[in-house]
């Protein structure tokens, strides 16, 4: 089958092991990012991202684009949603009919600007009006983005409570992984889609006894004898983490939110931040 181009066109679509809704759920991704499609199964298509995960979308959840529509998407003028979960709306109204959810880092066409109000496309040519409140212009975005570990550690703690889902990396529901993921993707940073591959990026850090070695925002690997699971160092003993839902746990054995478990197969930790050999602002480009 020749290759062709698909543009998601929901808030976040499902990438599955096998051509059925009923097959594990591999990753997601988000609205407005493009992938290459091959091979077709039905109204499936089997499909490879940017980090080399295959797997299989259904049709529904994309729009099918020619070389001309690929290139104007590309190059059009668009806003990047920034809350975790809102609505493109039909009218410039709160209380109008919605056109579609949307989930953090969802990107969508800006057509127009009104005072309180982005007009806004999809990749089919659906329409609608969101709020100014949620969503910045891309090249606003770019410019305003503040890559510290402060940065870090609050949008991590804004996703406290979010539920997991294996498989899951939008604002909706993540799984270890895909909680690190898409909070470094919003600071413009690319990291691999699984535990055992962000382990091996970034600097790595000696943990000594006292976790002395280890600030705000490092990245924290568990396992026994190989990386399973991944979470965010916040400081002071504390690392936050999706594990039945996002929560923040502690390694000192006297916190109340201590968890033995993880402790006990705490493997490796890396720094991300200031190592820009693992930096690339993926979120401005085609897809990711």
């Amino acid at each position: 089958m020749k290759e062709k181009t698909g543009i998601v066109n929901i808030s976040v679509a499902n990438i599955r092991s096998k051509p059925k809704h009923q097959a594990a759920l591999i990753t997601q991704k988000l609205l407005g990012k493009p992938l290459k499609l091959y091979e077709q199964d039905g109204n499936w298509f089997f499909i490879q991202t940017q980090n080399d995960y295959k797997g299989w979308i259904n049709s529904s959840n994309i729009q099918i684009a020619s070389n001309e529509t690929l290139e104007n998407w590309k190059h059009s003028k668009k806003i990047i949603f920034t809350g975790h979960y809102g609505t493109v709306y039909q009218k410039k109204d709160k209380s109008s009919s919605p056109v579609s959810d949307l989930v953090m880092g969802d990107i969508l066409r800006l057509e127009k600007e009104y005072k309180n109000w982005y007009k806004v496309t999809f990749p089919d040519g659906r329409s609608g009006y969101l709020t100014k409140s949620q969503a910045i212009p891309l090249s606003e975005y770019y410019n305003q983005i503040e890559l510290n570990m402060n940065s870090i550690v609050k949008l991590a703690r804004s996703f406290l409570g979010t539920s997991y889902l294996w498989g899951g990396t939008s604002s909706k529901a993540v799984d270890c992984s895909g909680f690190v993921k898409l909070v470094f993707i919003m600071h413009g940073i690319t990291l691999p889609r699984n535990a055992s591959e962000q382990s091996k990026v970034g600097k790595s850090i000696p943990i000594d006894k006292h976790y002395k070695n280890l600030q705000a925002g490092d990245l924290l690997f568990f396992g026994k004898n190989k990386v399973t699971h991944v979470g965010i160092y916040l400081g002071n003993y504390e690392y936050i983490h999706a594990s039945g839902y996002v929560k923040i746990n502690s390694l000192d054995k006297a916190a109340p939110n201590y968890n033995a478990r993880r402790a006990s197969t705490l493997l490796t930790a890396t720094r991300i931040l200031g190592h820009r050999d693992y930096m690339e602002m993926d979120i401005f480009k085609t897809s990711h």
